[in-house]
């Protein structure tokens, strides 16, 4: 299949030296509102900074619970070097949870791991974070109260040890509590899931991981999505050196095993090979779901994947704009009326794009300019990742802000005016 010329029209990107003066949209005539500014309402004008027990600090990721509460977890450390973890809680204003830990915050120092994933439990405030750890990768679950839960694995964490290098690339808890989580290592894709007290569950695939290559090539799993209907959605990409990459989206079912009448043997290929670098995918009620990433290194795309594995007619690949976006993260979330937005964060150039997709796969004519808008952020804040707030309907922007002296972990909470 050929790629369509670009759905949206060029949009300029707007410069600007502080967070409220890049939504403001400059005050021009002919500048459209911002569809997105900071949440007053939250930290101070929709900012909140932190610093662990390090200098150097970054916030990585965020979730939101169901009364507006937030976990976010960041490294902490010093000299150049991120050799800690800090999780905070805080309450739907922003203000520290003094509920966790004393103070609103956990400092995990001398924990060399990366970040991937964290979820705050709406019924109980507790809080889990699966981060990779080198060689492996660890679940770690907290109380409300920030103590280590001593019924999740061995006093609070359940450590996996693959053996060699180890990406996840997300992690879903499911309403009984069970855990999902798939990623990378070792050149194949790798699929999990734990039961609700951090032991791996017996009926997924005898209790075991699941880890396959696409064609026999190095496959990595970059984004996951519970499936409307059951089961997960995987999206990832294969590659092969020297060649182009292709993107692949998978079905799991609750056995651990691909779904076989899903595509080709449970999996969809892209056609043709375009270097996809995905950063999200947005399940629909109906079992169809959308991803959204990168091609080529520069140019934003959505892909529609119908409900068996084919691709989505109504959605097709299309790429969004003619805004090169260059390398970087984002994500991705589906509106309550079957809208999708779509942030992406270009880690170089700091600008944040945000594109959104009607029900029928067109751009939002009265989304920004003509579904596309993009802004930029102070010159001293780096964002790291985009993460959805369910709750809310927007997302938090999350990095690192340099100060004179180190950095803070900053999160901007973006709403809908």
């Amino acid at each position: 299949m050929r790629f369509p010329h670009p759905l949206f029209g060029l949009t300029a990107t707007v410069l600007v030296s502080t967070l409220l003066t890049a939504c403001g949209g400059g005050g021009g005539s002919e500048t459209p509102p911002p569809p997105f500014v900071p949440d007053v309402t939250f930290g101070t004008s929709g900012l909140l900074t932190t610093q662990g027990s390090g200098n150097e600090n970054v916030f990585i990721r965020a979730d939101a619970s169901l009364d507006g509460s937030v976990a976010i977890v960041g490294q902490t450390g010093g000299g150049g070097t991120l050799d800690g973890l800090v999780i905070e809680k805080r309450l739907p204003d922003g203000t520290p949870d003094a509920s966790f830990s004393g103070d609103g915050k956990l400092d995990l120092p001398n924990l060399s791991h990366d970040p991937r994933a964290i979820h705050l439990n709406d019924q109980d405030g507790s809080v889990l974070v699966a981060a990779d750890n080198g060689s492996g990768y660890t679940l770690f679950k907290f109380l409300a109260s920030g103590a280590p839960d001593s019924s999740f694995g061995l006093s609070g964490e359940r450590t996996v040890n693959t053996g060699s290098f180890m990406k996840l690339g997300g992690m879903i808890v499911d309403p009984d509590g069970r855990i999902f989580v798939a990623g990378s290592v070792n050149s194949a894709g790798y699929a999990m899931r734990f039961t609700s007290g951090g032991d791996p569950d017996p009926t997924w695939n005898g209790g075991a991981a699941y880890t396959f290559q696409i064609f026999g090539s190095s496959t990595s799993i970059n984004a996951v999505t519970r499936r409307g209907g059951g089961g997960y959605l995987v999206a990832g990409r294969r590659f092969i050196p020297g060649d182009d990459d292709w993107l692949f989206v998978g079905r799991f079912g609750a056995n651990g095993l691909p779904v076989l009448n899903y595509g080709s043997a449970g999996f969809l290929m892209s056609s043709p090979a375009f270097d996809p670098r995905v950063s999200g995918i947005v399940a629909r009620p109906d079992g169809r779901a959308v991803v959204f990433g990168v091609k080529n290194g520069t140019t934003p795309f959505a892909l529609g994947v119908s409900a068996n594995g084919g691709l989505d007619p109504q959605i097709g690949i299309q790429e969004l704009d003619g805004v090169q976006v260059g390398y970087g993260r984002g994500s991705s979330r589906r509106m309550s009326d079957g809208e999708i937005t779509f942030v992406y964060s270009n880690t170089i150039t700091q600008a944040i794009t945000l594109w959104r997709l009607l029900e029928d796969g067109t751009s939002d004519p009265a989304f920004g300019t003509d579904g596309v808008h993009t802004f930029s952020l102070g010159p001293q804040q780096y964002v790291f990742n985009a993460e959805p707030h369910d709750l809310s309907g927007g997302f938090f922007l999350l990095g690192r802000q340099n100060l004179p002296v180190g950095s803070a972990g900053f999160a901007i909470h973006m709403v809908e005016p």
